[in-house]
């Protein structure tokens, strides 16, 4: 965190990850799945003027690989077998995605206040990685849309 002032604040963060599994059956599990290979978070606040502060959150998300299917298929799954047949869709990678977030605070005094938090700004459409030895057929699911919330902080 990089505080500038009282008033203002940056955060910035970064995971990288480039696992490699090693002694598996060739060619089945050669990555670590469903895990994105970098991670990034920025964030950005400031107070202005006594009574409102806004922050504007951005995380990036590399692509995933969801589960090789092919494990299933040395464990002699059906559903793994149908693939390589091709009757149903072998799993593809989930596409990188950018999102950002807003955050509204208007404080009456100290200790009461009112936040408005806008998740997902631009309405961005994403997915998340699902674990296809749980899930069969589904490898992925559709992230939350733009939401709004609104909140009261009150002290008595």
């Amino acid at each position: 965190i990089y505080q500038k002032s009282d008033k203002q604040f940056f955060r910035f963060s970064v995971s990288y990850s480039n696992v490699r599994i090693l002694n598996t059956v060739p060619n089945v599990l050669e990555y670590l799945p469903n895990s994105p290979k970098l991670l990034i978070l920025a964030k950005y606040g400031c107070k202005l003027g006594n009574n409102f502060s806004a922050g504007l959150e951005l995380k990036y998300t590399s692509r995933t690989l969801p589960d090789n299917y092919k494990i299933l298929s040395v464990i002699g799954d059906s559903w793994a077998r149908r693939v390589d047949r091709g009757i149903f869709e072998i799993p593809r990678s989930i596409k990188p995605f950018l999102l950002a977030n807003l955050t509204l605070k208007y404080y009456f005094d100290d200790k009461n206040y009112m936040t408005l938090y806008i998740y997902n700004l631009f309405n961005e459409k994403y997915y998340y990685p699902i674990s296809l030895i749980n899930s069969r057929p589904i490898y992925s699911y559709p992230g939350f849309r733009r939401s709004i919330y609104l909140g009261i902080n009150y002290t008595f």
